[in-house]
């Protein structure tokens, strides 16, 4: 909304600045000074606006980069398999634990 008021401004001070001079010589060399500091501050409106833009998009990439991160090591720590230990030890990736024989063996 600031943005397009000072463009606004800058526009009409343009538009001023350009016709008055052929309608009223006087009129306009003494709305030219008026006419520059409206542009001025038309422009200088525009360059904070832009800064705050980039800084707020700053801001907003790194929270972007800091989820990600954290999902991605959320992820990665669900990923990584639970191993129980029993007297210190872990089992190897095939054993599910001692081997009972079945009945059907003997």
């Amino acid at each position: 909304m600031a943005f397009r008021t000072g463009l606004l401004g800058a526009c009409i001070g343009f538009a001023v600045a350009k016709a008055l001079p052929d309608l009223l010589p006087e009129a306009g060399a003494a709305l030219r000074p008026i006419t520059k500091e409206l542009i001025k501050g038309g422009l200088t409106l525009a360059d904070s606006l832009k800064q705050l833009v980039a800084e707020g998009q700053e801001h907003l990439s790194d929270l972007v980069a800091e989820v990600q991160y954290e999902r991605s090591a959320l992820a990665a720590a669900a990923a990584e398999p639970h191993v129980s230990t029993l007297n210190g030890t872990s089992p190897g990736p095939h054993t599910s634990g001692p081997r009972e024989s079945s009945r059907a063996d003997n």
